[in-house]
């Protein structure tokens, strides 16, 4: 090791030791300022790699003391941005006292008891076996392929492979959307800023997707194209479980901010489409993204001012209901699930109920209930008929990741033979092609019906989602 490296090591290593950490969750602008310079570091570190490999003998040695010293770094970093360290005051010579630690978070976080306490009591009865290791590994594989700057780039995420490199990138302006479906992954294993295995990837993304917030409408991401709606609510569901279950103070106002966009977006008596403002268009898709995202926000304590969004919401479902069939469809009653532009003959809509099972977890979520909304039990006979199968071949594929993420959560929520039907069959498409060889083990290939949006990143994240449905979200009580 050269003189000039080892004095830098010992430089950063004496910033990052001094007392530890305090208790308690950082706020929102301490998870901006983490961000920024664990991107700092990283770019510091490529530096110390190459002059280190210069001088030693044994590269992969090299390599791995770096990603645990890097390791390291971020975990002394997250400490120091949240003024947990107590350190020299320039201006007096003294020291500063450590920030006192934030208020205990309400008992609002124990309706997701099953991510913490209950977890492999709620595995082994709602989910059987063989989850938890394809679960942990696909964890495992988002984490090693976030970014820096903490968003999980959909289109460039193969720089971040560490030999291979990856295949199945997804659309450019999709980061919002696949970072929120990622950090959702972790946040329903149990992971928060400042708690659980994967603490560090979940504040970095948390960071991140705040950083892309405008002040002035509340919009998380840029308004290009027709998926950054989607892409908002996704992102307003991930803050919403950070904040529920952390209660930092400042995000709260970037929550409110970000309800109040997705209120604006909803045409007047109706429901959502692709534009702000809006122009009286609606479709299933953004309107069933858009509800659960104003139900995560509602569950954190962030007040849903309109509440005729819900109403109109469940006028537009109704709408859509083909009641001989039980199909809920996209733009008009009864039509089959929507595709991207040129893909229904590789990906047959009539394979899919992606929007009928959108309606179901959202009328469960709305209050509608076995016993008094019959449609219910349609909605979920019609999932039945439509399990998830792993069928591909060079002419068609039958695979739909976002069909089944919403079969998953609203068949749990059914539950008896809806749920055991369902899963049975989820469990083997995922398990019996997860991927295990190479830089993409832990992930699964993009080839459903939108893995040229999200790309493996996307696909990945929907496949960890299905496999969390028994213990992410609680049961619904109608």
């Amino acid at each position: 090791m050269s003189a000039r490296v080892g004095a830098r090591f010992v430089l950063l290593l004496s910033l990052f030791s001094r007392v530890p950490a305090q208790e308690g969750a950082p706020s929102a602008a301490e998870l901006r300022a983490q961000s920024l310079l664990l991107t700092r570091l990283d770019r510091w570190l490529g530096d110390a790699r190459t002059l280190l490999v210069g001088h030693a003998a044994n590269p992969q040695a090299v390599e791995n003391a770096m990603a645990d010293l890097k390791e390291e770094i971020k975990k002394s970093v997250r400490e120091e941005v949240r003024g947990s360290r107590v350190v020299g005051n320039p201006r007096t010579g003294g020291e500063r006292p450590a920030r006192p630690a934030p208020a205990a978070a309400p008992p609002v976080a124990s309706r997701f008891e099953g991510r913490f306490a209950r977890k492999e009591e709620l595995r082994k009865a709602g989910g059987g076996t063989g989850t938890e290791d394809a679960l942990g590994k696909a964890l495992e594989w988002l984490a090693r392929h976030q970014s820096a700057d903490g968003r999980w780039d959909g289109a460039g995420f193969a720089d971040r492979c560490a030999g291979n490199k990856c295949d199945g990138p997804g659309m450019v302006l999709s980061d919002v959307g696949v970072t929120g479906l990622a950090l959702l992954a972790f946040l329903g294993d149990g992971n928060f800023p400042g708690e659980g295995k994967h603490r560090l990837p979940v504040g970095r993304a948390a960071g991140w997707l705040l950083a892309q917030q405008k002040p002035d409408t509340g919009l998380i991401g840029e308004s290009n194209g027709d998926l950054y709606l989607y892409g908002h609510a996704i992102a307003t569901m991930a803050l919403a479980e950070v904040y529920a279950f952390t209660r930092v103070p400042d995000l709260r106002t970037p929550l409110e901010r970000a309800v109040g966009l997705i209120l604006h977006a909803r045409n007047p008596s109706k429901a959502w489409r692709y534009t702000l403002p809006p122009t009286g268009d609606n479709d299933t898709s953004v309107t069933s993204w858009m509800v659960l995202a104003l139900k995560a926000a509602a569950d954190a304590g962030i007040r849903v001012e309109d509440r005729t969004a819900y109403e109109g919401a469940l006028a537009w479902f109704d709408e859509m209901t083909d009641l001989s069939s039980g199909r809920c469809g996209y733009r008009q009653k009864g039509e089959l699930s929507s595709r991207m532009t040129g893909t229904k003959e590789r990906f047959p809509a009539e394979k899919s109920e992606a929007l009928t099972a959108a309606a179901l977890i959202c009328r469960l979520h709305l209050g509608q209930t076995r016993e008094k909304h019959p449609i219910l039990r349609l909605h979920a006979d019609l999932l039945r008929r439509t399990p998830p199968v792993w069928e591909v071949t060079p002419e068609r594929s039958l695979v739909d990741e976002y069909y089944w993420y919403y079969g998953s959560l609203a068949m749990f929520q059914m539950g008896g033979e809806d749920w055991k039907t369902w899963n049975v069959a989820m469990k083997k498409a995922l398990l019996e092609h997860q991927r295990h060889d190479g830089d993409e083990r832990g992930s699964w290939d993009p080839l459903g019906a939108w893995g040229t949006g999200g790309g493996r990143i996307g696909m990945t994240a929907f496949c960890a989602l299905c496999l969390e449905a028994y213990y992410r979200s609680p049961l619904i009580r109608g």
